[in-house]
């Protein structure tokens, strides 16, 4: 809170998973710019962990294999420590999963490692009803189809710094679309802007 000051809720938010801090309207303006779901600690935030913590055990020399494990290892501890949520856990699922995949040199189909995420956080049924799993479920569906949907379609035809953009694009396109109805149910509005939005915000968080 000290380090942060005016912007601490958006950092609790963001590093241990604790909204209660933020206000309101702040809230208000992130959903109207479609941006809601980067307030949860989810694939994004766990990722970036897992990289970061993956690139400093090979700066300290240790072997491939003992920095996946590593890395799997401090991430696991991080989303228990911050409470494990359903998005979080789901995120740290998939990313086991395709650890022990390159581990093991063996390619894992993107939607397998999807159901394992899935799956792992209902050991407590009732995250069922979490909108929070639910979104994080959807948007990463979203994302595994709208990768094939890419290679499918559009990876011969566009490449360089356009064809990432493109691919960018598609991406959150798919993603707000299949997670609109969702969206539009629990919390009363859509993002017309999301698509946009969240095509220059997710390289800044």
């Amino acid at each position: 809170d000290r380090t942060f000051g005016d912007d601490a809720p958006i950092a609790r938010a963001l590093l241990i998973a604790d909204q209660h801090e933020i206000p309101t309207e702040m809230r208000d303006r992130y959903a109207s710019a479609g941006l809601i779901h980067m307030l949860s600690i989810s694939g994004l935030h766990v990722a970036v962990i897992a990289a970061a913590m993956e690139l400093l055990f090979q700066v300290a020399r240790l072997s491939r294999r003992a920095s996946l494990l590593g890395a799997f290892f401090t991430t696991a501890v991080y989303v228990a420590v911050i409470g494990a949520p359903p998005p979080a856990l789901r995120s740290a699922a998939m990313l086991g999963v395709g650890m022990v995949s390159r581990m093991a040199q063996r390619p894992t189909s993107p939607w397998a490692a999807w159901a394992v995420g899935a799956f792992v956080p209902l050991v407590q049924p009732i995250v069922a009803a979490d909108v929070g799993y639910q979104l994080s479920v959807l948007g990463m569906a979203a994302l595994v189809a709208a990768g094939a949907l890419w290679k499918r379609h559009f990876a011969k035809r566009v490449d360089g710094w356009k064809g990432k953009i493109a691919q960018d694009l598609i991406t959150s396109l798919v993603a707000c679309a299949i997670t609109a109805p969702l969206v539009a149910w629990v919390f009363g509005r859509i993002s017309l802007i999301a698509p946009l939005s969240n095509l220059i915000a997710a390289p800044v968080i």
